[in-house]
């Protein structure tokens, strides 16, 4: 089974399907740019920053963990994810699938730069809502036992004549 995952500005939303009916769909109120703004003040964020970010999101999550956990692979083509596949580094331009550990250890390498590690040295994307991505991703696959996710670039536009 594949549920979709949309991790927008404002809201994250996860449509999960998990058998015969309709699929359900969760809404986490809480997406990268609300995040970025709210908690991080700078470019890397710091690593207290990093904390009261980890905290909102799990606020947000854990009512809504009993109806995320179950079968089926997560499924995105977000732009920032297709940035998380790009730092992992694997290939952008087909279907990657990213397993918990190898999103763990982009956010360790987001967590070094927040401690102090020099950003250009990891090659981490200058942008908050990256991070905010990263962060809402990594809390979601973890609290929600979600072991991989498949992230599918979108087509680039056909050729003119």
């Amino acid at each position: 089974m594949t549920n979709r995952l949309h991790i927008g500005e404002h809201q994250t939303s996860i449509q999960v399907d998990d058998g015969p009916g309709e699929p359900d769909t969760v809404v986490l109120p809480l997406g990268a740019l609300a995040l970025a703004r709210r908690h991080f003040h700078h470019q890397p964020p710091t690593a207290t920053e990093l904390e009261l970010a980890i905290e909102a999101v799990e606020d947000a999550l854990m009512p809504l963990v009993p109806r995320l956990r179950g079968p089926g692979t997560l499924l995105t083509s977000d732009d920032e994810s297709i940035a998380l596949a790009a730092f992992a580094g694997r290939p952008t331009h087909a279907a990657v699938e990213l397993d918990l550990d190898t999103v763990e250890r982009q956010f360790n390498r987001l967590a070094d730069v927040a401690n102090g590690r020099p950003a250009s040295s990891e090659g981490l994307p200058p942008r908050a809502t990256f991070a905010a991505h990263l962060l809402i991703l990594r809390e979601l696959m973890h609290h929600a036992a979600r072991r991989s996710l498949t992230v599918v670039a979108t087509a680039p536009p056909a050729a003119g004549p």
